[in-house]
């Protein structure tokens, strides 16, 4: 941040709101969160569930063929396989992230663990 401020004795105030301004300015610590939904897995098992009731329940009235029902399984079972995909690769990336140093106050010594 830059801060425009005078030597004049006639902006003196100014001046000394302008470094209070920026004083503030200083210390603010902003704190970035991903941005993810943690209902979002949830929320796609339920939408599987209920189509997959949707479907027995029309097959039950009679209203969709077996074909309709089968195509609505397949994609069912597409849709969990591509979440665990997503799952293991997620896991993956977690095991593979670079440790966090952590020292022993007692010893002075630092050694590096995995997350």
């Amino acid at each position: 941040m830059i801060a425009c401020i005078s030597p004049a004795d006639i902006n003196a105030e100014e001046t000394l709101n302008t470094l209070k301004y920026a004083n503030r300015a200083r210390n603010i610590q902003n704190k970035p969160v991903i941005n993810r939904d943690p209902m979002s897995n949830e929320m796609l098992k339920m939408r599987q569930q209920l189509e997959y009731l949707q479907a027995e329940l029309c097959i039950r009235a009679g209203g969709v063929s077996s074909h309709e029902v089968q195509v609505l399984k397949d994609r069912i079972a597409w849709l969990e396989a591509t979440n665990e995909e997503l799952c293991r690769e997620l896991n993956e990336y977690r095991n593979n992230r670079s440790g966090i140093e952590q020292c022993d106050a007692d010893a002075n010594v630092c050694h590096t663990s995995l997350i």
